[in-house]
Protein backbone atom coordinates (compact mmCIF):
# COMPACT_ATOMS: atom_id res chain seq x y z
CA UNK A 1 0.00 0.00 0.00
CA UNK A 2 2.83 2.71 0.93
CA UNK A 3 4.36 1.82 -2.64
CA UNK A 4 1.02 2.49 -4.24
CA UNK A 5 0.06 5.55 -2.24
CA UNK A 6 3.67 7.06 -3.19
CA UNK A 7 3.36 6.32 -6.85
CA UNK A 8 0.30 8.05 -7.00
CA UNK A 9 1.49 11.05 -5.43
CA UNK A 10 4.55 10.76 -7.93
CA UNK A 11 1.91 10.87 -10.32
CA UNK A 12 0.29 13.92 -9.28
CA UNK A 13 3.55 15.35 -8.77
CA UNK A 14 3.88 14.70 -12.51
CA UNK A 15 0.62 15.36 -13.79
CA UNK A 16 0.28 18.44 -11.75
CA UNK A 17 3.93 20.04 -13.12
CA UNK A 18 2.46 19.54 -16.42
CA UNK A 19 -0.79 21.17 -15.74
CA UNK A 20 1.06 23.83 -14.03
CA UNK A 21 3.50 24.34 -16.82
CA UNK A 22 0.27 24.67 -19.59
CA UNK A 23 -1.45 27.30 -17.26
CA UNK A 24 1.72 29.24 -17.22
CA UNK A 25 2.81 29.33 -21.10
CA UNK A 26 -1.25 29.91 -21.88
CA UNK A 27 -0.67 33.00 -19.53
CA UNK A 28 2.19 34.24 -21.41
CA UNK A 29 0.72 33.26 -24.78
CA UNK A 30 -2.56 35.51 -23.79
CA UNK A 31 -0.56 38.24 -22.07
CA UNK A 32 1.70 38.56 -25.43
CA UNK A 33 -1.08 38.57 -27.50
CA UNK A 34 -3.00 41.15 -25.54
CA UNK A 35 0.19 43.85 -24.57
CA UNK A 36 1.22 43.47 -28.60
CA UNK A 37 -2.59 44.02 -29.71
CA UNK A 38 -2.62 46.85 -27.42
CA UNK A 39 0.52 48.08 -28.47
CA UNK A 40 -0.15 48.41 -32.14
CA UNK A 41 -3.25 49.90 -31.76
CA UNK A 42 -1.83 52.61 -29.82
CA UNK A 43 0.67 53.22 -32.32
CA UNK A 44 -1.64 53.18 -34.95
CA UNK A 45 -4.29 55.85 -32.95
CA UNK A 46 -1.01 58.19 -32.42
CA UNK A 47 0.05 57.87 -36.20
CA UNK A 48 -3.52 58.78 -37.63
CA UNK A 49 -3.32 61.33 -34.94
CA UNK A 50 -0.37 63.06 -36.43
CA UNK A 51 -1.71 62.86 -39.73
CA UNK A 52 -5.01 64.19 -38.86
CA UNK A 53 -3.49 67.51 -36.91
CA UNK A 54 -1.19 67.56 -40.21
CA UNK A 55 -4.23 67.74 -42.82
CA UNK A 56 -5.69 70.38 -40.40
CA UNK A 57 -2.17 72.68 -40.26
CA UNK A 58 -2.81 72.51 -44.55
CA UNK A 59 -6.46 73.07 -44.48
CA UNK A 60 -6.23 76.25 -42.30
CA UNK A 61 -3.33 77.00 -44.77
CA UNK A 62 -5.52 76.69 -47.82
CA UNK A 63 -8.53 78.18 -46.23
CA UNK A 64 -6.25 81.86 -45.65
CA UNK A 65 -4.69 81.51 -49.14
CA UNK A 66 -7.84 81.63 -51.09
CA UNK A 67 -9.67 83.99 -48.30
CA UNK A 68 -6.85 86.64 -49.31
CA UNK A 69 -5.87 85.91 -53.21
CA UNK A 70 -10.18 86.80 -53.52
CA UNK A 71 -10.16 89.85 -51.75
CA UNK A 72 -10.59 93.29 -53.42
CA UNK A 73 -7.29 94.17 -52.75
CA UNK A 74 -5.30 91.38 -54.28
CA UNK A 75 -7.53 91.30 -57.09
CA UNK A 76 -7.06 94.56 -57.96
CA UNK A 77 -3.34 94.76 -57.29
CA UNK A 78 -3.16 91.51 -59.81
CA UNK A 79 -5.52 93.04 -62.33
CA UNK A 80 -5.16 96.46 -62.47
CA UNK A 81 -3.93 98.31 -65.30
CA UNK A 82 -4.41 101.85 -62.96
CA UNK A 83 -1.82 104.37 -64.23
CA UNK A 84 -2.74 107.06 -61.58
CA UNK A 85 0.17 106.82 -59.11
CA UNK A 86 -1.87 108.09 -55.71
CA UNK A 87 -4.68 105.58 -57.04
CA UNK A 88 -1.92 102.68 -57.16
CA UNK A 89 -0.67 103.87 -53.88
CA UNK A 90 -3.86 103.57 -52.09
CA UNK A 91 -4.15 99.66 -53.88
CA UNK A 92 -1.01 98.81 -52.33
CA UNK A 93 -1.65 100.18 -48.80
CA UNK A 94 -5.01 98.42 -48.99
CA UNK A 95 -3.40 95.11 -50.26
CA UNK A 96 -0.55 95.08 -47.64
CA UNK A 97 -3.16 95.56 -44.93
CA UNK A 98 -4.63 91.92 -46.38
CA UNK A 99 -1.01 90.46 -46.11
CA UNK A 100 -0.26 91.73 -42.58
CA UNK A 101 -3.57 90.30 -41.66
CA UNK A 102 -3.36 86.83 -43.39
CA UNK A 103 0.03 86.53 -41.88
CA UNK A 104 -1.26 87.32 -38.31
CA UNK A 105 -4.17 85.66 -38.11
CA UNK A 106 -2.47 82.18 -39.09
CA UNK A 107 0.49 81.09 -37.21
CA UNK A 108 1.49 78.88 -39.69
CA UNK A 109 2.24 81.52 -42.49
CA UNK A 110 5.82 82.90 -42.81
CA UNK A 111 5.32 85.03 -46.08
CA UNK A 112 3.77 85.93 -48.77
CA UNK A 113 4.69 86.57 -52.05
CA UNK A 114 2.20 87.05 -55.50
CA UNK A 115 3.79 86.73 -58.74
CA UNK A 116 2.11 88.65 -61.51
CA UNK A 117 1.31 87.02 -64.71
CA UNK A 118 3.22 90.35 -66.02
CA UNK A 119 5.65 92.11 -64.11
CA UNK A 120 7.79 91.82 -61.32
CA UNK A 121 6.57 89.83 -58.31
CA UNK A 122 5.66 91.67 -54.86
CA UNK A 123 7.85 90.60 -52.15
CA UNK A 124 7.23 91.70 -48.45
CA UNK A 125 9.58 89.66 -46.65
CA UNK A 126 13.16 88.47 -46.32
CA UNK A 127 12.62 85.17 -46.22
CA UNK A 128 10.45 84.47 -49.15
CA UNK A 129 12.87 86.37 -51.26
CA UNK A 130 15.28 84.06 -50.46
CA UNK A 131 13.36 81.21 -51.49
CA UNK A 132 11.30 82.62 -54.42
CA UNK A 133 13.08 81.00 -56.58
CA UNK A 134 13.33 77.56 -55.43
CA UNK A 135 9.71 77.52 -54.60
CA UNK A 136 8.62 78.53 -57.70
CA UNK A 137 11.61 75.44 -59.04
CA UNK A 138 9.62 72.93 -56.65
CA UNK A 139 6.15 73.73 -58.39
CA UNK A 140 7.20 73.61 -62.11
CA UNK A 141 9.02 70.38 -61.27
CA UNK A 142 5.75 69.12 -60.11
CA UNK A 143 4.27 70.35 -63.28
CA UNK A 144 2.82 74.07 -62.50
CA UNK A 145 -0.43 73.12 -62.79
CA UNK A 146 -3.28 74.00 -60.11
CA UNK A 147 -2.93 74.68 -56.49
CA UNK A 148 0.18 72.51 -54.67
CA UNK A 149 2.25 72.18 -51.77
CA UNK A 150 5.94 71.66 -52.32
CA UNK A 151 8.14 69.83 -50.57
CA UNK A 152 10.73 70.99 -47.84
CA UNK A 153 13.35 73.60 -48.61
CA UNK A 154 15.60 75.84 -46.86
CA UNK A 155 17.41 79.17 -47.96
CA UNK A 156 20.22 77.26 -48.84
CA UNK A 157 20.14 73.05 -49.40
CA UNK A 158 20.36 71.34 -46.09
CA UNK A 159 21.39 74.83 -43.93
CA UNK A 160 19.39 76.58 -42.00
CA UNK A 161 15.50 76.78 -41.19
CA UNK A 162 12.79 74.21 -43.13
CA UNK A 163 10.16 75.81 -44.78
CA UNK A 164 7.63 74.40 -47.22
CA UNK A 165 5.07 76.61 -49.63
CA UNK A 166 1.31 76.47 -50.75
CA UNK A 167 1.27 77.86 -54.47
CA UNK A 168 -2.15 78.57 -56.01
CA UNK A 169 -3.00 80.10 -59.05
CA UNK A 170 -4.98 83.45 -58.59
CA UNK A 171 -7.66 83.71 -61.25
CA UNK A 172 -9.32 87.31 -62.32
CA UNK A 173 -12.61 87.27 -59.78
CA UNK A 174 -13.14 91.45 -61.17
CA UNK A 175 -16.61 92.09 -61.60
CA UNK A 176 -17.72 91.60 -65.66
CA UNK A 177 -13.66 89.65 -65.87
CA UNK A 178 -13.28 86.52 -67.64
CA UNK A 179 -13.32 84.33 -64.72
CA UNK A 180 -11.50 81.45 -65.44
CA UNK A 181 -8.50 84.23 -66.73
CA UNK A 182 -5.57 83.29 -64.62
CA UNK A 183 -3.97 86.42 -63.24
CA UNK A 184 -1.24 85.67 -61.61
CA UNK A 185 0.46 83.06 -58.81
CA UNK A 186 0.12 83.09 -54.92
CA UNK A 187 3.57 81.42 -53.11
CA UNK A 188 2.34 81.37 -49.47
CA UNK A 189 5.77 79.98 -47.38
CA UNK A 190 4.80 78.15 -44.51
CA UNK A 191 6.42 77.33 -41.20
CA UNK A 192 7.67 73.46 -40.43
CA UNK A 193 7.27 74.39 -36.82
CA UNK A 194 3.23 73.37 -36.11
CA UNK A 195 4.43 69.79 -38.44
CA UNK A 196 7.46 69.48 -36.78
CA UNK A 197 5.37 69.85 -33.25
CA UNK A 198 2.37 67.12 -34.20
CA UNK A 199 5.78 64.25 -34.44
CA UNK A 200 7.14 65.29 -31.34
CA UNK A 201 4.17 65.39 -29.93
CA UNK A 202 3.08 61.88 -30.84
CA UNK A 203 3.22 59.21 -28.63
CA UNK A 204 5.89 56.56 -30.24
CA UNK A 205 6.75 53.75 -27.96
CA UNK A 206 7.64 51.11 -30.20
CA UNK A 207 7.28 52.68 -33.67
CA UNK A 208 8.96 55.28 -35.39
CA UNK A 209 7.33 57.93 -37.68
CA UNK A 210 8.95 59.29 -40.81
CA UNK A 211 7.14 62.45 -42.77
CA UNK A 212 8.18 62.28 -46.42
CA UNK A 213 6.91 63.78 -50.26
CA UNK A 214 7.88 63.29 -53.18
CA UNK A 215 8.10 59.45 -53.10
CA UNK A 216 10.33 59.58 -50.44
CA UNK A 217 12.88 61.49 -51.96
CA UNK A 218 12.36 64.75 -49.46
CA UNK A 219 12.18 63.69 -45.93
CA UNK A 220 10.92 66.28 -43.05
CA UNK A 221 11.72 64.98 -40.21
CA UNK A 222 11.93 61.42 -37.92
CA UNK A 223 11.19 60.43 -34.58
CA UNK A 224 12.21 57.09 -33.94
CA UNK A 225 11.99 55.01 -30.51
CA UNK A 226 15.48 53.02 -31.16
CA UNK A 227 13.60 50.21 -32.74
CA UNK A 228 15.25 47.65 -34.98
CA UNK A 229 13.97 47.89 -37.64
CA UNK A 230 14.18 44.41 -38.73
CA UNK A 231 10.74 42.44 -38.51
CA UNK A 232 8.96 46.02 -37.75
CA UNK A 233 5.70 46.67 -39.82
CA UNK A 234 5.29 49.49 -42.27
CA UNK A 235 2.21 51.16 -41.94
CA UNK A 236 1.73 54.07 -44.73
CA UNK A 237 -0.89 57.35 -44.66
CA UNK A 238 -0.69 59.05 -47.94
CA UNK A 239 -2.86 62.95 -47.61
CA UNK A 240 -5.92 64.03 -49.80
CA UNK A 241 -4.15 66.01 -52.27
CA UNK A 242 -1.09 67.06 -51.16
CA UNK A 243 2.23 64.18 -52.29
CA UNK A 244 2.97 63.57 -48.41
CA UNK A 245 3.22 60.57 -46.69
CA UNK A 246 3.68 59.48 -42.93
CA UNK A 247 5.38 56.21 -42.72
CA UNK A 248 4.96 54.42 -39.25
CA UNK A 249 7.42 51.41 -38.34
CA UNK A 250 5.83 49.50 -35.53
CA UNK A 251 7.31 46.85 -33.50
CA UNK A 252 4.54 44.90 -31.23
CA UNK A 253 6.74 42.34 -29.96
CA UNK A 254 8.82 45.39 -27.96
CA UNK A 255 5.77 45.88 -25.50
CA UNK A 256 6.05 42.77 -24.32
CA UNK A 257 9.74 41.86 -24.15
CA UNK A 258 10.15 45.27 -22.52
CA UNK A 259 7.46 44.38 -20.01
CA UNK A 260 10.14 42.15 -17.69
CA UNK A 261 7.54 42.17 -14.60
CA UNK A 262 4.72 40.23 -15.83
CA UNK A 263 7.28 37.59 -16.96
CA UNK A 264 9.25 37.49 -14.05
CA UNK A 265 5.62 37.15 -12.21
CA UNK A 266 5.03 34.41 -14.48
CA UNK A 267 8.33 32.33 -14.11
CA UNK A 268 8.12 32.61 -10.33
CA UNK A 269 4.80 31.48 -10.22
CA UNK A 270 6.19 28.40 -12.20
CA UNK A 271 8.65 27.82 -9.32
CA UNK A 272 7.02 28.34 -6.35
CA UNK A 273 4.18 26.01 -8.15
CA UNK A 274 6.82 23.16 -8.62
CA UNK A 275 8.67 23.52 -5.10
CA UNK A 276 5.69 23.37 -3.29
CA UNK A 277 4.03 20.19 -5.62
CA UNK A 278 7.21 18.65 -4.33
CA UNK A 279 6.58 19.20 -0.57
CA UNK A 280 2.92 17.98 -0.63
CA UNK A 281 4.29 14.59 -1.74
CA UNK A 282 5.57 13.76 1.97
CA UNK A 283 2.06 14.53 3.26
CA UNK A 284 -0.88 11.96 3.56
CA UNK A 285 -2.90 10.68 0.75
CA UNK A 286 -6.30 12.08 2.51
CA UNK A 287 -4.89 15.55 3.18
CA UNK A 288 -3.26 15.85 -0.33
CA UNK A 289 -5.68 14.38 -2.75
CA UNK A 290 -8.56 16.06 -2.24
CA UNK A 291 -6.89 19.87 -2.41
CA UNK A 292 -4.80 18.66 -5.72
CA UNK A 293 -7.92 17.42 -7.15
CA UNK A 294 -9.85 20.42 -6.45
CA UNK A 295 -7.14 22.63 -7.73
CA UNK A 296 -6.79 20.50 -10.87
CA UNK A 297 -10.16 21.00 -11.84
CA UNK A 298 -10.57 24.94 -11.06
CA UNK A 299 -7.34 25.18 -13.12
CA UNK A 300 -8.52 23.09 -15.69
CA UNK A 301 -11.00 25.86 -16.01
CA UNK A 302 -9.29 28.57 -16.22
CA UNK A 303 -7.13 27.26 -18.83
CA UNK A 304 -10.42 27.33 -20.56
CA UNK A 305 -11.24 31.37 -20.15
CA UNK A 306 -7.70 32.59 -19.42
CA UNK A 307 -8.98 36.32 -20.05
CA UNK A 308 -11.17 35.83 -16.54
CA UNK A 309 -9.19 33.69 -14.79
CA UNK A 310 -11.18 32.95 -11.00
CA UNK A 311 -9.35 32.59 -7.91
CA UNK A 312 -8.51 28.98 -6.39
CA UNK A 313 -10.20 27.81 -3.44
CA UNK A 314 -8.59 24.98 -1.43
CA UNK A 315 -9.01 23.93 2.39
CA UNK A 316 -5.62 22.26 3.60
CA UNK A 317 -3.60 22.55 5.90
CA UNK A 318 -0.19 22.38 4.39
CA UNK A 319 1.49 24.10 1.91
CA UNK A 320 -0.71 23.62 -1.08
CA UNK A 321 -2.66 26.37 0.65
CA UNK A 322 0.57 28.67 0.02
CA UNK A 323 0.55 27.71 -3.54
CA UNK A 324 -2.72 28.30 -3.87
CA UNK A 325 -1.91 31.61 -2.55
CA UNK A 326 0.69 32.40 -5.31
CA UNK A 327 -1.62 31.00 -8.03
CA UNK A 328 -4.01 33.69 -6.51
CA UNK A 329 -1.39 36.25 -6.58
CA UNK A 330 -0.42 35.70 -10.37
CA UNK A 331 -4.31 35.05 -11.42
CA UNK A 332 -4.88 38.66 -9.81
CA UNK A 333 -1.84 40.10 -11.95
CA UNK A 334 -3.06 38.47 -14.95
CA UNK A 335 -6.22 39.88 -14.14
CA UNK A 336 -5.24 43.65 -13.64
CA UNK A 337 -3.07 43.12 -16.57
CA UNK A 338 -6.04 42.37 -19.11
CA UNK A 339 -7.72 44.82 -17.07
CA UNK A 340 -5.32 47.24 -18.21
CA UNK A 341 -5.21 46.05 -21.93
CA UNK A 342 -9.24 46.79 -21.97
CA UNK A 343 -8.64 50.57 -20.39
CA UNK A 344 -5.83 50.74 -23.00
CA UNK A 345 -8.34 49.37 -25.68
CA UNK A 346 -10.96 51.78 -24.20
CA UNK A 347 -8.38 55.12 -24.52
CA UNK A 348 -7.96 53.95 -27.99
CA UNK A 349 -11.71 53.96 -29.07
CA UNK A 350 -11.88 57.47 -27.31
CA UNK A 351 -9.09 59.01 -29.15
CA UNK A 352 -10.88 57.27 -32.81
CA UNK A 353 -13.89 58.94 -31.35
CA UNK A 354 -12.51 62.02 -30.58
CA UNK A 355 -10.67 62.17 -34.31
CA UNK A 356 -14.14 61.22 -35.73
CA UNK A 357 -15.24 64.21 -33.71
CA UNK A 358 -12.40 66.55 -35.02
CA UNK A 359 -13.30 65.49 -38.50
CA UNK A 360 -16.47 65.94 -38.37
CA UNK A 361 -15.82 69.54 -37.29
CA UNK A 362 -13.56 69.93 -39.47
CA UNK A 363 -16.07 69.37 -42.55
CA UNK A 364 -17.67 72.65 -40.92
CA UNK A 365 -16.03 75.47 -41.57
CA UNK A 366 -12.57 76.78 -40.85
CA UNK A 367 -13.20 80.62 -41.93
CA UNK A 368 -12.88 82.99 -39.34
CA UNK A 369 -16.34 84.19 -39.04
CA UNK A 370 -15.52 88.32 -38.33
CA UNK A 371 -13.72 88.29 -41.43
CA UNK A 372 -15.61 87.11 -43.72
CA UNK A 373 -18.61 89.14 -42.58
CA UNK A 374 -16.20 92.04 -42.91
CA UNK A 375 -15.61 91.09 -46.34
CA UNK A 376 -18.81 90.68 -47.36
CA UNK A 377 -19.83 93.85 -46.00
CA UNK A 378 -16.70 95.64 -47.61
CA UNK A 379 -17.56 93.97 -50.94
CA UNK A 380 -21.60 95.18 -50.68
CA UNK A 381 -20.41 98.28 -50.01
CA UNK A 382 -18.89 98.89 -52.84
CA UNK A 383 -20.69 97.61 -55.33
CA UNK A 384 -23.94 99.92 -54.03
CA UNK A 385 -21.34 102.53 -54.08
CA UNK A 386 -20.79 101.66 -57.88
CA UNK A 387 -24.41 100.67 -58.90
CA UNK A 388 -23.98 96.44 -59.05
CA UNK A 389 -27.16 95.64 -57.49
CA UNK A 390 -26.69 92.44 -58.64
CA UNK A 391 -23.47 91.99 -56.96
CA UNK A 392 -24.70 93.40 -53.88
CA UNK A 393 -27.62 91.15 -53.93
CA UNK A 394 -25.35 88.16 -54.18
CA UNK A 395 -23.12 89.29 -51.58
CA UNK A 396 -26.01 89.30 -48.93
CA UNK A 397 -27.32 85.96 -49.95
CA UNK A 398 -23.47 84.70 -49.47
CA UNK A 399 -23.49 86.06 -45.96
CA UNK A 400 -26.87 84.48 -45.19
CA UNK A 401 -25.31 80.97 -46.27
CA UNK A 402 -22.21 81.32 -44.36
CA UNK A 403 -23.73 82.10 -41.50
CA UNK A 404 -26.41 79.32 -41.57
CA UNK A 405 -23.19 77.31 -42.51
CA UNK A 406 -21.17 78.11 -39.57
CA UNK A 407 -23.70 78.21 -36.45
CA UNK A 408 -23.11 76.05 -33.39
CA UNK A 409 -26.38 73.82 -34.27
CA UNK A 410 -25.65 70.49 -35.48
CA UNK A 411 -29.42 69.66 -36.37
CA UNK A 412 -32.01 72.04 -38.24
CA UNK A 413 -34.96 71.39 -40.24
CA UNK A 414 -35.11 70.16 -43.98
CA UNK A 415 -37.02 73.91 -44.39
CA UNK A 416 -33.76 75.32 -44.00
CA UNK A 417 -31.64 73.21 -46.02
CA UNK A 418 -33.98 74.12 -49.26
CA UNK A 419 -34.10 77.76 -47.98
CA UNK A 420 -30.17 77.59 -47.80
CA UNK A 421 -30.35 75.82 -51.42
CA UNK A 422 -32.51 78.32 -53.26
CA UNK A 423 -30.54 80.94 -51.77
CA UNK A 424 -27.39 79.65 -53.45
CA UNK A 425 -28.98 78.51 -56.70
CA UNK A 426 -30.29 82.39 -57.17
CA UNK A 427 -26.24 82.95 -56.88
CA UNK A 428 -25.07 80.33 -59.26
CA UNK A 429 -28.47 80.77 -61.57
CA UNK A 430 -26.58 84.61 -61.67
CA UNK A 431 -23.29 83.33 -62.30
CA UNK A 432 -24.32 80.76 -65.30
CA UNK A 433 -26.72 82.98 -66.94
CA UNK A 434 -29.37 81.03 -65.97
CA UNK A 435 -28.45 78.39 -67.87
CA UNK A 436 -30.23 75.95 -65.68
CA UNK A 437 -33.98 75.57 -63.97
CA UNK A 438 -34.23 74.47 -60.23
CA UNK A 439 -37.41 73.09 -58.68
CA UNK A 440 -37.70 72.67 -55.04
CA UNK A 441 -40.36 70.48 -53.50
CA UNK A 442 -41.29 68.47 -50.33
CA UNK A 443 -44.53 67.80 -48.40
CA UNK A 444 -44.76 69.78 -45.25
CA UNK A 445 -43.74 66.25 -42.86
CA UNK A 446 -40.84 66.63 -45.08
CA UNK A 447 -40.23 69.84 -44.44
CA UNK A 448 -40.53 69.49 -40.36
CA UNK A 449 -38.32 66.63 -40.15
CA UNK A 450 -34.56 66.86 -38.64
CA UNK A 451 -31.51 66.64 -40.21
CA UNK A 452 -27.68 67.42 -39.76
CA UNK A 453 -26.73 70.66 -41.00
CA UNK A 454 -25.23 71.59 -44.57
CA UNK A 455 -26.24 68.18 -45.98
CA UNK A 456 -27.87 69.28 -48.98
CA UNK A 457 -26.27 72.22 -50.50
CA UNK A 458 -22.85 70.30 -50.92
CA UNK A 459 -24.52 67.77 -53.17
CA UNK A 460 -26.54 70.52 -55.31
CA UNK A 461 -22.68 72.10 -55.67
CA UNK A 462 -21.59 69.19 -56.75
CA UNK A 463 -24.96 68.47 -59.49
CA UNK A 464 -24.04 72.16 -60.98
CA UNK A 465 -20.21 72.30 -60.97
CA UNK A 466 -19.70 68.42 -62.06
CA UNK A 467 -22.92 67.90 -63.91
CA UNK A 468 -24.24 71.14 -65.21
CA UNK A 469 -21.55 73.77 -65.64
CA UNK A 470 -20.23 72.37 -68.88
CA UNK A 471 -23.49 71.90 -70.35
CA UNK A 472 -24.66 72.67 -74.09
CA UNK A 473 -27.93 72.31 -73.64
CA UNK A 474 -30.81 73.64 -71.15
CA UNK A 475 -30.06 72.32 -67.60
CA UNK A 476 -32.61 71.11 -65.07
CA UNK A 477 -31.95 70.04 -60.73
CA UNK A 478 -34.43 69.07 -59.24
CA UNK A 479 -34.70 68.97 -55.36
CA UNK A 480 -37.45 66.45 -54.26
CA UNK A 481 -38.46 65.34 -50.50
CA UNK A 482 -40.97 62.75 -49.62
CA UNK A 483 -41.87 59.80 -46.74
CA UNK A 484 -40.39 56.10 -47.38
CA UNK A 485 -42.03 53.55 -44.96
CA UNK A 486 -43.65 56.14 -43.10
CA UNK A 487 -40.42 56.35 -40.52
CA UNK A 488 -37.88 57.93 -43.31
CA UNK A 489 -37.06 60.79 -45.33
CA UNK A 490 -35.82 60.59 -48.84
CA UNK A 491 -34.49 63.49 -50.87
CA UNK A 492 -33.84 63.06 -54.44
CA UNK A 493 -31.42 65.53 -56.15
CA UNK A 494 -31.56 65.27 -59.78
CA UNK A 495 -29.54 67.14 -62.67
CA UNK A 496 -29.97 65.91 -66.62
CA UNK A 497 -26.05 66.79 -66.40
CA UNK A 498 -23.04 64.93 -67.70
CA UNK A 499 -23.44 61.90 -65.16
CA UNK A 500 -20.74 59.74 -63.87
CA UNK A 501 -18.38 57.09 -66.04
CA UNK A 502 -19.62 53.21 -64.78
CA UNK A 503 -16.15 53.24 -63.75
CA UNK A 504 -15.90 56.23 -60.91
CA UNK A 505 -19.85 55.33 -60.27
CA UNK A 506 -19.05 51.87 -59.24
CA UNK A 507 -15.78 52.90 -57.04
CA UNK A 508 -17.97 55.56 -55.20
CA UNK A 509 -21.08 53.13 -54.89
CA UNK A 510 -18.65 50.75 -52.73
CA UNK A 511 -17.06 53.93 -50.99
CA UNK A 512 -20.88 54.85 -50.07
CA UNK A 513 -21.64 51.25 -48.39
CA UNK A 514 -21.61 51.68 -44.61
CA UNK A 515 -19.24 47.97 -44.30
CA UNK A 516 -16.97 49.58 -47.80
CA UNK A 517 -14.37 51.67 -45.86
CA UNK A 518 -12.95 53.73 -47.93
CA UNK A 519 -8.82 54.38 -47.78
CA UNK A 520 -7.44 57.45 -48.85
CA UNK A 521 -5.73 56.67 -51.76
CA UNK A 522 -9.49 55.69 -53.51
CA UNK A 523 -11.14 58.49 -52.36
CA UNK A 524 -8.58 60.60 -53.98
CA UNK A 525 -8.87 58.38 -56.77
CA UNK A 526 -12.44 59.29 -57.36
CA UNK A 527 -12.22 62.73 -57.74
CA UNK A 528 -15.93 64.16 -57.93
CA UNK A 529 -16.92 61.73 -55.16
CA UNK A 530 -15.09 63.40 -52.11
CA UNK A 531 -17.71 65.86 -51.02
CA UNK A 532 -20.40 62.71 -51.21
CA UNK A 533 -18.29 60.77 -49.49
CA UNK A 534 -17.96 63.30 -46.21
CA UNK A 535 -21.70 63.72 -46.10
CA UNK A 536 -22.27 60.06 -46.30
CA UNK A 537 -19.67 59.53 -43.24
CA UNK A 538 -21.48 62.98 -41.11
CA UNK A 539 -24.76 61.16 -42.25
CA UNK A 540 -23.78 57.44 -40.86
CA UNK A 541 -21.63 58.95 -37.66
CA UNK A 542 -24.72 61.18 -36.44
CA UNK A 543 -27.94 59.00 -37.86
CA UNK A 544 -26.00 55.38 -37.59
CA UNK A 545 -25.12 53.62 -40.59
CA UNK A 546 -28.80 52.43 -42.01
CA UNK A 547 -28.58 56.09 -43.35
CA UNK A 548 -27.09 57.81 -45.83
CA UNK A 549 -26.54 58.33 -49.63
CA UNK A 550 -27.45 56.09 -53.03
CA UNK A 551 -25.98 57.18 -56.48
CA UNK A 552 -27.20 56.35 -60.06
CA UNK A 553 -26.10 58.26 -62.68
CA UNK A 554 -25.50 57.38 -66.37
CA UNK A 555 -23.20 59.96 -69.17
CA UNK A 556 -25.01 62.12 -71.18
CA UNK A 557 -28.00 61.59 -69.07
CA UNK A 558 -27.78 63.18 -65.41
CA UNK A 559 -27.05 61.98 -61.96
CA UNK A 560 -29.64 61.46 -59.21
CA UNK A 561 -28.36 61.72 -55.43
CA UNK A 562 -30.97 59.73 -52.61
CA UNK A 563 -30.38 61.46 -49.06
CA UNK A 564 -31.85 58.93 -46.78
CA UNK A 565 -32.97 60.08 -43.06
CA UNK A 566 -34.83 59.16 -40.18
CA UNK A 567 -37.61 60.87 -39.52
CA UNK A 568 -37.01 62.84 -36.88
CA UNK A 569 -39.82 64.89 -35.41
CA UNK A 570 -38.10 66.19 -32.61
CA UNK A 571 -34.57 67.63 -32.50
CA UNK A 572 -32.00 65.07 -31.36
CA UNK A 573 -29.16 65.64 -29.13
CA UNK A 574 -26.01 66.80 -30.79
Amino acid sequence: MFRSIRVQLLAIQFFSLLLLLLVGLAAIGQVRRLSMDSARQYALASARQAKSGIESILENVRVSTRSFCYSTPVQQILATDETDLLKLADMYRSFSNNVSYAINTNSNIVDICLVPEEGAPYVFGSQASKVLGRALELYDQAGGQGALFTGFFSEEPGLGTEYYAYILPVNCAQPGADFSRQVGLCLVLCRTSSVLELLESADLDNSSLTLVYNGGQDQLRARSASLPLEGAELNRYPFDQVDWELLQAVDPAAAFTGDLSTQTLISSFLLIAALGTGIFVFFSYRNISRPVTQMKAQLLQNAQTPESPSLIAISANNELESIAVEINRMLVKIRDSTKRSIENQDRLYKAELLQRRLQFSALQSQINPHFLYNTLSCIRGIALENDQDEIASVTVKMAKIFRYAIKGDSFVQVRDELAIIRRYVEIMNLRMNDKFHTSVEAPEEVLGCWTPRMVLQPIVENAIFHGLEGLAREGELSVRGSLVQDDRCLIEICDNGAGIPPDKLQSLRRLLRPAGGSSAQEVQENGMGIGLININRKIQLLLGPSYGLEVDSAPGQGTTVRVTLPLLRQKPRA
